[in-house]
């Protein structure tokens, strides 16, 4: 009796009661627009053995010598022990259970959803940024009954402790696993540069890759990796080039007077002393704007950037976001980039030319540029972007409130430009984006950095995009870096997405 009133004693055996082994550490799921999962998407299986001759005799019936005499030394110690497995195994003495694994090597979009650290918090993405909403503390264990002491009872009672709430709640995003798949195989061999897919009208983002790539479970492999595989470039801002041509177009059409100027293209232009060459040394002839986006002609829009001025210019980007940071949730944005302000442009005749082919310092993130063509295929008006649709508890969605539709241009000037693009791929400098089973539109570009590596110009390669031409339904951009040379790869690879949705989706 004496020893039954004891506070200490009597403590002690409340928590000598049972043996809890821990099989993992459970972790709220990111989940698709469909409500597939991103996360937590696979199983695996894992298996207490008890220490007694049934659960040894259960397991020598799967197990290789070697392993037996590992599991033997574990199980000297009077515990259970657990072991992974191909599957479940059923017997005396054991029991298996399937537990979700909330990132494995298979992972989509790993640079958007991010990596765990050891602990089980997030690191980056959007394991980063839902971190205090994703983690929990709760377990899925094996209990054990015990006797006062810490033993096991002799037959070895047994409970499992999980709780499925935690994987039913999370995140909902805009991503479409099915397109995410698709973009993330067409851009296999990419070694370095991104691709976004997004919805026409809602802006919502539906694919997102990020070359080279990486598997969330060995992320020591690749701290001292050079080529940087854990950078999301989708949200980096690099030098532009022609795909900034439209902005430019838009603001001049949009200033009025200026839909049927003509100019005589010869290679070049001198301005403010210096000569500034077209990239068809020989001359384009005399062309009018739509002619000058599908050839991308440089003179054209030098000629074109000093009739409209600075300030329209200026104001078509400032109205796209252009230079500015964009975000998606608190603390989760991309890179600001960086647009020339009206009074830096005035100053040089030099930087308005720089400017209007999108070279020089106008830098831009991929993510920016979907508004650009987003609100060309959608009669003038854009949706900021998004890639968050709500926040999901137990299984119910609370949604998250979309931005309102943004009206930068005209009906008029987006059907003139749609056209115009449409003629980049029917007989301009994007013929390989042509895809097999739709129309589409789109531009090309092959962006200067000022760079040299081995003595070579370092250079980005660029195609923005929309389809079908007639009927805009995704928008997609696509950068390769470090190449040269009409836009290749990425026409090729814009073909192969736009086949593949299509068929997918609006076929």
């Amino acid at each position: 009796m004496a020893v039954i009133n004891e506070e200490n004693y009597s403590a002690a055996a409340k928590k000598q009661s049972s043996y809890r082994l821990t099989v993992t550490r459970l972790r709220g799921t990111i989940f698709d627009t469909n409500m597939k999962s991103l996360t937590n998407q696979k199983q695996k299986i894992y298996t207490a053995i008890t220490p007694t001759d049934e659960g040894k005799n259960t397991m020598s019936k799967y197990l290789s010598l070697e392993e037996m005499r590992e599991l033997s030394k574990k199980l000297s110690d009077g515990k259970p022990v657990l072991f992974e497995t191909e599957k479940e195994i059923k017997g005396e003495g054991v029991l298996s259970i399937s537990v979700p694994v909330c990132q494995d090597g298979d992972t989509l979009a790993p640079h958007l959803l991010g990596y765990l650290d050891g602990d089980g918090h997030g690191v980056s993405g959007l394991q980063k940024t839902f971190d205090d909403l994703l983690y929990s503390e709760s377990t899925i264990d094996f209990l054990y009954a015990c006797d006062a002491k810490g033993d096991l009872l002799s037959r070895f009672s047994t409970e499992t402790v999980t709780n499925e709430r935690i994987t039913a709640s999370g995140v909902k995003t805009t991503i479409d696993a099915d397109i995410q798949r698709i973009a993330e195989e067409v851009m296999k061999d990419f070694k370095s540069g991104a691709l976004l897919v997004a919805e026409v009208g809602t802006g919502k983002i539906r694919a997102l890759v990020s070359r080279p790539d990486f598997n969330p479970t060995t992320i020591t492999d690749y701290l001292e990796d050079e080529s940087s595989p854990l950078l999301n470039r989708a949200f980096c801002a690099y030098n532009v080039g022609s795909v900034f041509k439209p902005c430019v177009a838009a603001a001049a059409l949009e200033k009025g007077g200026l839909s049927n100027l003509l100019y005589n293209c010869t290679g070049g232009k001198v301005i403010g002393g210096k000569n500034f060459a077209c990239h068809n040394l020989a001359g384009h002839g005399t062309l009018g704007i739509a002619d000058a986006i599908a050839f991308s002609c440089n003179t054209y829009f030098y000629n074109l950037g000093q009739k409209a001025g600075s300030g329209a210019v200026c104001s078509m980007a400032n109205s796209l976001f252009f230079g500015q940071r964009h975000t998606f949730y608190n603390g989760f944005y991309t890179e600001k980039g960086y647009m020339p302000t009206e009074k830096q442009i005035q100053l040089s005749e030099q930087t308005l030319a720089n400017t209007v082919i999108g070279q020089g310092d106008v830098m831009l993130t991929p993510v920016s540029l979907l508004t650009l063509y987003e609100a060309i295929a959608n009669g003038g008006e854009y949706v900021m972007p998004s890639l968050i649709e709500g926040i999901v508890k137990n299984g119910a969605v609370e949604e998250i409130t979309p931005s309102p539709t943004t009206k930068v241009m005209s009906e008029k000037t987006a059907e003139i430009l749609k056209k115009a693009l449409a003629e980049v791929i029917r007989k301009g400098t994007g013929k390989a984006a042509a895809p097999t089973v739709c129309t589409a539109a789109g531009k090309t570009a092959t962006a200067q950095t000022g760079w040299k590596v081995e003595n070579k110009a370092v250079n980005h390669s660029w195609f923005c995009g929309f389809f079908p031409a007639e009927n805009p339904r995704y928008v997609a951009v696509i950068i390769s870096e470090n190449t040269s040379g009409g836009g290749t790869p990425c026409p090729p690879v814009f073909s192969a997405l736009a086949d593949a949705v299509y068929t997918l989706k609006l076929s």
